[in-house]
Order: C-alpha cells, then structure tokens, then sequence
C-alpha cells in the first residue's frame, strides 16, 4: 500500500513550462500494515526529470516567427549551441547521428537534456534524500545515462 502526495500541490506543472519539477514523495511500508515500527519503513522519493528543458521542440525560433518582435527563447539558443558544438551534422541533417561517435549520438534535433538549474536542483533535492535515508527513483522520458 503506497500513498503519493505531491510536495506542494495537488497538480503537476506542464512539463513544457516547468524549468524544474518538484519530487513526488512516495512511502511504503516493507512489513505488513499492522507494523508500527519506523524501522520497518522504507522510504522513496520520486524524482521525475524534465528531459526535454534544453530542446528545439516547442521552443521558440524568431527566425520562423511571423511576429517581428517576438524573440528567440534562451533554451532555443542554447540547443540550438548544444547541437552546432557536438553534432556535426546540424544544421543541414540535425536529426543525423551518422558519423557521430557513440557517446555524441544522442546530439540529435528530436532529442533533449537539462539545463544547468534543473541539474542543480536535482543536485539538492539527492543530497536531501541521502540525509533523509531515502531510496529515490529516477524517471524521465528519455534514458538518463548516454550509454543506456
């Protein structure tokens, strides 16, 4: 038996708009209900990642833009970074890993990864889990570890 609730409200944000979504604390008990021994708690948090925050998808390109004064989103211009340094492909084949040597094909336009507060912030929210004595959880939508 598992009770969820979110650490502050009822609702999860978008992940489009959120730049960093906060844990879901999740607690089981490992012995029957009955038990009222805090020892025999075992506690896990959930971490849900959002792994399209540095991503060309839904971010705004003023050079597409039919409004003059709309201006390029940061997280735009810094994928738009990410892929011009790593992929040597873009931009004329930016979904292309061909020629990529493996630890770089993950470089791609369909693709995403973090921004540096959302890396801190996980940074924080495991060091509070290792002084909580918390097993945490990881998801995302996309494989966290390159090589996975």
């Amino acid at each position: 038996d598992a009770a969820i609730s979110p650490s502050s409200s009822s609702s999860l944000p978008s992940l489009q708009d959120a730049e960093s979504i906060p844990p879901q604390q999740v607690s089981t008990t490992s012995e029957s209900p009955s038990s009222t021994d805090n020892d025999n708690q075992r506690k896990l948090r959930l971490v849900v990642l959002d792994c399209y925050d540095l991503s060309l998808l839904q971010r705004q390109d003023s050079t597409t833009s039919t409004t003059p004064t709309t201006k390029t989103s940061p997280k735009h211009t810094a994928a738009i970074k990410l892929l011009a340094t790593h992929n040597t492909n873009y931009p004329e084949n930016p979904n292309s890993p061909e020629g990529l040597p493996e630890n770089k094909k993950r470089y791609v336009a369909f693709n995403g990864g973090m921004d540096t507060p959302q890396l801190e912030w996980l940074r924080q929210t495991l060091q509070s889990a290792r002084e909580a004595k918390e097993t945490v959880i990881l998801a995302s939508h996309q494989p966290l570890l390159p090589a996975s």
